[in-house]
């Protein structure tokens, strides 16, 4: 039964034969439903069978039935690593070593973290750059306006000096109109 399938999976995930202790974890849960524990353990197997997609399926569905699963949750995290996902990475690796502090994870969940910030790090560097940036182009558009309106401002002044030379009347005629 399931028991007996979950026992070849163990044997079979000590021997390295990470395949098959996925088949005999898949197996157990087909006769004995699917246990926090269970998922999290084919998460595990599947991990090291290299498919990290199927590890973080696995390991989300037991987090669903047990969201204080430190080994889903170590797993995930793990997983997270391998796709290059350092934030979900960091936080999952650390809320496992939170509930259940392992010592050989903890160097991992440090060098996690670690990456983690220095992206961090990028984007805000990146975000400030880029505020620079804007910051320039607004001082740029200012400076444009202002000499804009400063020429518009000139050239009324200019014209209303024209005005006044001229008397103001049509056409310009100096001394005003002839009398009549």
């Amino acid at each position: 039964g399931a028991a007996d399938a979950k026992n070849a999976a163990g044997e079979a995930k000590t021997a390295g034969n990470f395949d098959e202790a996925v088949n005999m974890f898949t197996k157990a849960m087909e006769l004995g439903g699917a246990s926090a524990l269970t998922l999290a353990n084919r998460a595990h197997c599947l991990l090291k069978a290299r498919r990290p997609l199927a590890a973080l399926s696995d390991c989300n569905e037991a987090l669903k039935i047990n969201p204080d699963s430190a080994k889903a949750l170590r797993c995930r995290g793990l997983a997270n690593r391998h796709m290059g996902r350092w934030d979900e990475a960091n936080k999952d690796l650390s809320q496992a070593q939170a509930i259940d502090f392992d010592p050989d994870t903890e160097s991992v969940r440090v060098l996690v973290t670690a990456r983690a910030q220095a992206l961090e790090a990028e984007r805000v560097q990146k975000r400030i750059e880029e505020e620079e940036i804007l910051r320039e182009k607004v001082r740029k558009q200012r400076e444009e306006m202002a000499a804009r309106r400063k020429e518009e401002e000139e050239e009324e002044a200019r014209r209303r000096e024209a005005e006044s030379e001229f008397g103001g009347m049509p056409g310009g005629m100096p001394g005003g109109m002839p009398g009549g």
